[in-house]
């Protein structure tokens, strides 16, 4: 009787031995390292290269602590503050860095990788973060940083215009910056300041609406006397007199529309006497346009 031998395809059998290729050389590369840090690795420039863990943590936990940042400048909208790195439960972990560079260096790939080259390159530090400070730093120093909103605004000093420039309210976004605050402490660029994330809130009376309403009203309403008809005589009030009772306040579309205190401009010794001479009977004013001049009839 005659037995069939199977073949081994050509393929399989050479996966089989590049596999026990690889197998080899990542033995030999285990062996080699002995379960120390690759050679030529570094932390921030310091040399934990050929180290055990318990010497390369020991040197890193000499040296870390003055390679980090002292004091991290921060910024929300356009107020600025710093933050001590240390009262923020932030700093370098000397031991997880050390961790994630014996790790590099011992899975597979990396093993059999360090055979063929001369060192272990640099290694970035693990940052710790304690994040119940860096949540109390950060809830503190939102009471510097937090502004309100600024509406825009135009009001009067007597014939003066005032003018009042809108601005965003900003609040920080405290669980957002946390991140923040360790990716800036990591990059530990000296003089950098780093926006934390915060929530915007934009002005409903914009910088424009400031603008057209000085331009089309304010300015005109206090550039001359205006006219006062009563019971068909007339008579004039000074644009101090006016602008001490003309206000501008926004309506709910973020328009700037102008309000007269009627009571009050009638009671101003300078209109009440003149008016007292023409009428015995109160009535309301109104405030209007005539051409390009304020009329108040």
């Amino acid at each position: 009787m005659r037995l069939r031998t199977a073949s081994v395809p050509p393929l399989v059998l050479a996966g089989g031995v590049l596999t026990v290729g690889v197998g080899a050389l990542y033995l030999t590369g285990m062996v080699l390292t002995s379960g120390e840090i690759e050679s030529g690795t570094t932390v921030r420039g310091v040399d934990i290269g050929g180290l055990s863990r318990t010497e390369a943590v020991r040197r890193l936990d000499a040296h870390l602590a003055a390679a980090g940042p002292r004091e991290l400048t921060v910024r929300v909208g356009d107020r600025t503050a710093t933050v001590d790195p240390r009262s923020a439960g932030i700093g370098f972990d000397a031991a997880r860095t050390v961790d994630r560079a014996a790790r590099n260096g011992s899975d597979p790939v990396g093993v059999v990788r360090g055979l063929f080259r001369t060192g272990g390159g640099d290694e970035e530090p693990v940052v710790r973060v304690d994040e119940a400070k860096t949540r109390a730093t950060l809830e503190k120093l939102a009471k510097t940083l937090d502004q309100g909103v600024r509406e825009g605004a135009v009001g009067f000093t007597g014939a003066r215009v005032r003018q009042v420039a809108p601005r965003p309210g900003y609040t920080l976004d405290v669980d957002a910056a946390v991140g923040t605050l360790r990716a800036s402490f990591l990059r530990g660029a000296t003089g950098e300041v780093t926006d934390l994330p915060a929530r915007e809130t934009r002005p409903k009376v914009t910088e424009d609406e400031v603008r057209r309403a000085v331009r089309d009203f304010a300015r005109p309403a206090v550039s001359a006397p205006v006219t006062l008809t009563a019971d068909g005589r007339r008579l004039t009030v000074a644009p101090a007199d006016l602008g001490e009772h003309l206000t501008m306040r926004p309506d709910g579309a973020g328009r700037l529309v102008p309000e007269l205190d009627v009571r009050g401009l009638r009671a101003a010794p300078s209109v009440a006497r003149p008016l007292a001479a023409v009428t015995t009977t109160p009535e309301n004013a109104v405030l209007g346009l005539d051409g390009d001049r304020v009329v108040v009839a």
